[in-house]
């Protein structure tokens, strides 16, 4: 191994027994620990990790058992038609069907569930994501030194 692989496992080691420590004597912190780790893991997706953050992870990895889900929220452009076909509209008479054809009443306007229904909505470009990364079940390895 190479000085520097010896420096990063002994910062690893170092910091790692600093976090057990943190962790068994002030278990307020352990919220805090969930999330900067949660942090961690998100950067790591993004391939945005420095250096320093790499050592970091590293050392929770080195002393924590935990579950990790990833989720995506996404918003989309989309594209709708400038019509739809609405659902058949029944008229209570001869005299409401001609006032509806001459332009003199509107038939009754769809509603929602009809639009939705009827509606051929294209998704066309995901305009933003966010991650979202929800650490559980974090515990301290039973081998964690």
């Amino acid at each position: 191994m190479t000085t520097t692989q010896i420096s990063t496992e002994q910062k690893v080691s170092d910091l790692s027994k600093f976090i057990l420590l943190t962790w068994n004597s002030h278990p307020s912190n352990r919220v805090d620990f969930q999330s900067e780790l949660e942090g961690l893991l998100a950067k790591k997706v993004n391939d945005e990790l420095t250096e320093k953050e790499e050592i970091h992870l590293a050392a929770f990895e080195k002393t924590f058992d935990f579950n990790v889900e990833y989720s995506i929220d996404s918003w989309w452009e989309i594209e709708a038609p400038n019509s739809i076909n609405a659902p058949t509209f029944t008229c209570e008479s001869f005299e409401q069907a001609q006032k509806i054809m001459s332009g003199d009443e509107d038939p009754e306007e769809p509603s929602q569930e009809d639009i939705a229904y009827a509606a051929n909505l294209d998704a066309v470009e995901c305009e933003e994501t966010d991650l979202i990364v929800d650490v559980s079940n974090m515990e301290v390895k039973t081998n964690a030194l």
